[in-house]
């Protein structure tokens, strides 16, 4: 695993769920509340709901998936 960004509205879960995120993905580091220009690393699981890093993504070729996605790929259980 490189690095992933996962994108969700503010208060949509993304801190509650991100340890089992965090596992479900492989990632080494939550890094919450993140935003471009922010530094990360290898295995880094990054949560933001800045919506601008979806751009800054691509450029970056960095993965993106969203809550709903992650929380539907784990089987959508209450994970937090």
């Amino acid at each position: 695993m490189s690095m992933l960004i996962l994108y969700a509205p503010q208060g949509a879960g993304k801190t509650r769920h991100a340890e089992a995120l965090r596992k479900h993905y492989g990632c080494v580091r939550v890094v919450d509340d993140w935003k471009v220009g922010d530094l990360t690393g290898e295995g880094d699981l990054m949560l933001t709901n800045d919506e601008s890093v979806l751009t800054a993504a691509v450029r970056r070729r960095v993965d993106v998936v969203t809550l709903e996605q992650a929380l539907a790929e784990m089987g959508g259980a209450d994970h937090g």
